[in-house]
């Protein structure tokens, strides 16, 4: 028998926590331990002459960063035993020294499958480490590498799941936390900040949902998604957001109206 939980809690961000700048050593200590032989990681000179222009660690340092909280206080209760079931590593571009590096934890999924032995239910915990990426960072108008504040929200509608949100901020631009995007909307706090949005270019597409997406807005892999990218301005011009959002095509239309010009169009 499924075990019922509170499907909001899905994509909530329930810890973020900043490290100190990675240094020279700390890459290279890490390296050594690995037995890595590869010089990007381990000889400063010639990984200067590489296609990173610098040294840079090896991708799996970031599984020696831990979060202050290691699961959600409220987190939902499924059976007394637990266990690792194994994590998955993406890497979107790299560490060098001097990077300071943000997690944000949220809840990716929760989902069962049945074993010989009954019911196992998975808690799948997604811990996104990062700093602006090139596009980020060029949306942004920030220098490479750069502290940004990423978001990642689920949209609901009576409990079902309708578009999964990334949204960027310039680091500093505004004081968030768990419980302030609880209570209010992303914009609604801006707005409280002395943020206002003037102007934005915003970009509809359309791509099939991976495996991960798909299981994210209750979807099957493959299905077509609608796509959305916006570049949000304040008053002066400056690019104060980032958006990246997934829409289910199922759930979503647009409607776009034109204004009756003076003369005729053509």
């Amino acid at each position: 028998m499924a075990v019922e939980f509170d499907r909001s809690i899905i994509g909530q961000v329930f810890d973020e926590t900043s490290f100190p700048p990675v240094t020279k050593e700390e890459i290279l200590e890490f390296a050594a331990a690995l037995g890595e032989k590869n010089p990007l990681y381990t000889d400063e000179a010639k990984a200067a002459k590489g296609p990173y222009g610098s040294l840079i660690a090896p991708p799996t340092l970031v599984t020696k960063l831990r979060a202050k909280k290691f699961t959600p206080e409220h987190l939902p209760k499924f059976g007394k035993v637990g266990f690792d079931g194994g994590r998955d590593l993406e890497i979107h571009a790299p560490i060098r020294p001097g990077d300071v590096l943000t997690m944000v934890s949220t809840i990716h999924d929760i989902y069962e499958k049945t074993g010989r032995t009954g019911s196992m239910y998975f808690i799948v915990i997604r811990n996104e480490v990062t700093h602006a990426t090139d596009r980020v960072a060029a949306a942004l108008r920030l220098p490479e590498p750069a502290m940004v504040v990423s978001l990642e929200r689920i949209r609901l509608a009576d409990g079902e799941p309708m578009a999964l949100m990334h949204n960027y901020l310039p680091a500093g631009l505004v004081q968030l936390n768990v419980e302030m995007l609880e209570q209010h909307g992303l914009y609604e706090l801006l707005r409280a900040s002395g943020v206002g949005l003037y102007s934005a270019t915003q970009r509809m597409g359309a791509k099939n949902a991976s495996t991960a997406e798909a299981r994210t807005l209750n979807e099957t892999r493959g299905t077509a998604l609608l796509t959305m990218e916006r570049i949000a301005y304040d008053q002066s011009g400056r690019p104060v957001e980032f958006a990246r959002h997934l829409y289910r095509a199922s759930r979503y239309a647009f409607t776009t109206s034109f204004p009756r010009p003076d003369q005729p169009l053509g």
